[in-house]
């Protein structure tokens, strides 16, 4: 599976929230995506693992990309 996100963080309408899976795109929204403090994104947490399950419990995450805008070899956008 291919997860792809990309955001611009913006108190205008130039703000957008771009989501595809599997090359089809899920979310694709323009507009002010700040929140209520304006504070900047200062983490990003990959993976959360909540469970019923008893511990340990595992997720695998291969081929993590951070860029500063669209990748080449992404989704129509």
């Amino acid at each position: 599976m291919k997860f792809e996100v990309f955001w611009h963080r913006s108190s205008a309408a130039d703000g957008r929230l771009w989501m595809a899976v599997n090359g089809q795109v899920i979310v694709d929204h323009y507009g002010s995506n700040m929140g209520a403090n304006n504070a900047p994104i200062n983490r990003i947490f990959m993976p959360n693992l909540y469970g019923s399950t008893a511990f340990p419990i595992y997720q695998w995450i291969d081929d993590l990309q951070i860029w500063d805008s669209f990748p080449p070899d992404a989704a129509p956008h």
